[in-house]
């Protein structure tokens, strides 16, 4: 009985001892496994810090485009008032043929009307 004992021991003991390696090797994996978590962690907190520094300098960006953008529309309607106002002085001014200078005076009337004093130029053109 005893050599069978031995027997089913010596049997077991490769089993146990490969068992045991088994262990170690799986310990192993799940502290590097630990690990590469660890980093992973760290790298999503990394990008999220990156995204909403990017989506602060979005909006920051946006808002001066928005704002320049609002200046040069109230330039540009000034400056087209501006050459709406020249094209009507050169054209009240023009010469009615193809000479240089205007000899006769402009038919020009001021009138008064329920919003103050108005030009009036007997061309329909105008």
């Amino acid at each position: 009985v005893l050599f069978e004992c031995k027997e089913s021991q010596e049997r077991n003991r490769g089993t146990y001892e490969q068992v045991v390696a088994d262990l170690a090797r799986l310990g192993s994996q799940l502290s590097n496994l630990g690990e590469l978590r660890i980093d992973a962690s760290q790298g999503i907190t990394d990008m999220d810090r990156e995204r909403k520094d990017a989506e602060e300098n979005l909006e920051k960006v946006t808002s001066e485009f928005t704002e320049i953008r609002f200046e040069n529309a109230r330039e540009m309607t000034i400056r087209k008032n501006d050459l709406a106002v020249f094209d009507f002085i050169l054209q009240a001014a023009a010469c009615k043929d193809s000479s240089f200078i205007q000899t006769e005076k402009p038919n020009m009337q001021i009138c008064q009307s329920k919003n103050g004093p108005m030009l009036n130029f007997n061309n329909p053109n105008l």
